[in-house]
């Protein structure tokens, strides 16, 4: 895994905690508010997956 696969490992690691932090401080008003905050955790987490596996070929671009 090289050092730029790591970077974006651990800024999405940062996220998930900072996703969590916001669920359990009880920030979020509605079910669906706390609905959405999970499936943003489980993208975070299905994108790490894939980044893991497949390298740096798996990083997404915005274009």
């Amino acid at each position: 895994m090289n050092e730029l696969v790591k970077k974006i490992m651990e800024k999405n690691r940062k996220a998930i905690d900072e996703n969590f932090k916001i669920i359990m401080e009880d920030k979020l008003p509605t079910a669906e508010l706390i609905k959405l905050e999970f499936e943003s955790i489980r993208s975070l987490i299905d994108y790490s997956e894939k980044l893991a596996l497949e390298g740096e070929s798996a990083i997404e671009t915005l274009e």
